[in-house]
């Protein structure tokens, strides 16, 4: 055995630096290596020059580990500790101190169990997310006016899936007269078959009655593909077709209310006369003089009955784009058009544009100003202007996943 040591020790010379484990022997010679247990006596060191030697535990004075062992005693006091020389003898180096040991006091040496690394879990992506508009004005004086529209749209991610749901709505009056009221929900899902292609389907209803629309119903579906999806910059595109139908009203608010208190008041005046020409009416036409106030009765009730309203339906083709462009001071430009030219009746289309600034006023907050414009060459159908233009200043309440296109 000393012969092999004394090989070992000229053969391994220069690594006694730079390995991490050093056994000490009484004959004064130095061992260096990667120090594996002891078990029964005798010690186990692998090394890079002479492999796997084993060392009796008399002939050890001392060990130095960098890692932490499991120490077992011979009086059965078990503990895990560094291994550190000192003084000529071992000695055990814990957090609390140190504690100096006779090797041939020790039973046995383990390497301790090494605490697997906490991985700290990837944060979960954002899934969730929704926005909240308002906005309100109002003005007293010569002209009494009050505007408030609202605005609600939340959004689920998946990996390959994007929901979306939105709802709006805004009434304004002005001098007493009811001049808007408007109502619209949208809901569209898209399906990433591959990365940045999607197919989506979309369906909503809608209602404004200052442009006449009592309702009016759709659906689509199609295929459209992300060309850009940076922080700063997005842009993307889709294509498909489009149902609609419709239903028109012959009045705006402000016309309805003015054509009912007229209807009401021609009827009241009616009434008078019915009831005056009553006792002047003959017996056989008692029947029909009394008919004839029951009618009189029920325009009062029910001014606009019998007021046609118009129907209609289209396919249209569906050509939709979103932009997003990030500015200055984390404020950005927004960007949706929606085209939908008739394949029913050619030459008439639909065009829907929303413009939007947003700037942020706290983590959550933004001020917005929009502008939607949207044309429909069929809405002088009704007797209303194509061109209808909505421009809004409000705040918005944002969190979660960033909005969908």
């Amino acid at each position: 055995m000393r012969w092999t040591v004394a090989m070992v020790v000229l053969l391994g010379m220069g690594g006694v630096a730079t390995s991490a484990d050093v056994v000490r022997l009484h004959n004064g010679d130095v061992l260096s290596g990667h120090f594996e247990s002891l078990r029964e006596g005798t010690v186990t060191l692998t090394t890079d020059y002479a492999g796997t030697i084993s060392i009796r535990q008399d002939a050890v004075l001392s060990i130095k580990t960098e890692a932490a062992m499991t120490v077992r005693l011979r009086d059965g006091v078990e503990m895990e500790a560094t291994l550190q020389p000192k003084d000529d003898g071992q000695w055990l180096v814990f957090s609390s101190g140190d504690l100096c040991a006779d090797f041939t006091a020790i039973e046995s040496i383990e390497r301790a169990p090494e605490t697997p690394e906490t991985v700290p879990e990837p944060p979960r992506p954002k899934r969730w997310g929704a926005t909240v508009d308002a906005t309100l004005s109002m003005r007293q004086g010569n002209t009494d006016t009050m505007d408030t529209s609202f605005g609600v749209e939340v959004v689920r991610k998946g990996d390959r899936h994007v929901s979306t749901l939105a709802l709006s709505g805004g009434y304004g009056e002005a001098d007493g007269y009811i001049n808007t009221r408007r109502y619209k929900g949208v809901a569209k899902h898209q399906f990433y078959p591959i990365d940045k292609l999607y197919l989506f389907a979309a369906g909503g209803a809608e209602r404004d009655y200052g442009r006449k629309l009592d309702v009016r119903a759709h659906g689509s579906g199609g295929v459209g593909y992300d060309f850009l999806q940076r922080d700063s910059l997005k842009f993307s595109a889709d294509i498909g077709l489009d149902y609609t139908w419709d239903r028109w009203m012959p009045y705006t608010p402000r016309g309805k209310d003015e054509e009912k208190s007229k209807r009401r008041s021609q009827a009241g005046l009616r009434l008078s006369q019915q009831i005056a020409a009553l006792s002047a009416t003959p017996p056989g036409n008692l029947v029909q003089a009394l008919e004839g106030i029951a009618d009189t009765l029920y325009v009062i009730r029910d001014p606009l009955r019998g007021s046609a309203s118009r129907e209609e339906d289209s396919i249209s083709l569906h050509l939709g784009a979103y932009y997003e462009q990030t500015l200055f001071w984390k404020s950005s430009l927004t960007e949706r058009l929606t085209l939908l030219p008739s394949l029913d009746d050619f030459g008439e289309f639909r065009a829907i544009s929303e413009l939007g600034f947003n700037t942020p006023l706290m983590e959550h907050l933004k001020l917005r100003i929009s502008l939607k414009t949207e044309y429909d060459s069929m809405a002088r159908r009704s007797g209303v202007e194509s061109w209808d233009n909505l421009l809004q200043a409000g705040l918005r309440y944002e969190f979660g996943v960033s909005r969908t296109k």
